[in-house]
């Protein structure tokens, strides 16, 4: 992937902003402590505790659950 993204951390209580998910490409994970958004780095806000220029694999198709090791 050419863009780059950005791994952003809200609190965990925090509800899913509107410029989460809007691209093909991002990912959403809460947990009791944080909720982890991951996304182009162009879409997050000023002010979003993040760390940026980060990049991401695509696997190309569908991956079995059986399958491990795939960036080993």
């Amino acid at each position: 992937m050419d863009s780059l993204f950005a791994v952003c951390q809200l609190e965990s209580g925090s509800l899913i902003p509107p410029w989460a998910p809007i691209d093909n490409v991002f990912s959403i994970t809460r947990t009791s402590e944080v909720l982890s958004i991951i996304r182009r780095l162009e879409v997050v806000p000023e002010g979003v505790v993040c760390e940026p220029d980060r990049r991401c694999l695509r696997v190309a198709g569908a991956v079995p659950f059986t399958v491990v090791g795939v960036l080993s």
